[in-house]
């Protein structure tokens, strides 16, 4: 869904993304990996450190990571434009 979003292509409207995963199912997964990656971050996080998030498969990340340690140094850098509201809103 995201990658169709940073991309300018619009979401399909009929509310599956393939025969078997619903755009619930996709965004369920998506949390799921970030929270992944969340706990690989606290397993090697020390004080002090500064972390280094890429792209938007990884837009919760920052927030999760936060939520665990509210004074984290964290930097997330996007490689493409936001979306326009027009294509955005489309989520």
């Amino acid at each position: 869904i995201l990658w169709q979003l940073f991309h300018y292509i619009a979401l399909q409207q009929e509310g599956t993304l393939s025969e078997t995963q619903t755009v619930q199912d996709q965004y369920e997964a998506y949390k799921r990996a970030n929270d992944l990656f969340k706990e690989a971050v606290m397993s090697q996080y020390q004080e002090g450190d500064i972390v280094w998030v890429h792209d938007y498969h990884l837009m919760l990340l920052p927030g999760l990571l936060k939520d665990e340690v509210p004074n984290m140094k964290v930097g997330w850098f996007l490689h493409t434009p936001f979306p326009s509201s027009e294509i955005f809103r489309t989520l």
